[in-house]
């Protein structure tokens, strides 16, 4: 349990800088391979946390795994 609580919190970490870099995005110019990584990154994140939750915190982090896919695909990655 304390390995997955270790994970969890850094899993979160990252959500925090990609949700730090998202609200600055907007202002920059990124390069496509950088958008991909970025977008590809986030999915991951999400999706991992959900592999790592039960109950309704596995519902809301797959439901925002699922965001992050949308959110890829209609960008045209």
């Amino acid at each position: 349990m304390e390995l997955q609580r270790k994970v969890d919190r850094i899993w979160k970490k990252i959500l925090v800088l990609n949700a730090v870099h998202e609200s600055g995005r907007r202002r920059l110019t990124m390069r496509e391979d950088s958008k991909v990584f970025y977008l590809t990154m986030r999915e991951d994140c999400y999706r991992y946390l959900a592999d790592l939750k039960t109950g309704s915190e596995r519902i809301e982090a797959a439901e925002n795994t699922l965001s992050a896919y949308k959110t890829t695909q209609a960008r045209g990655f």
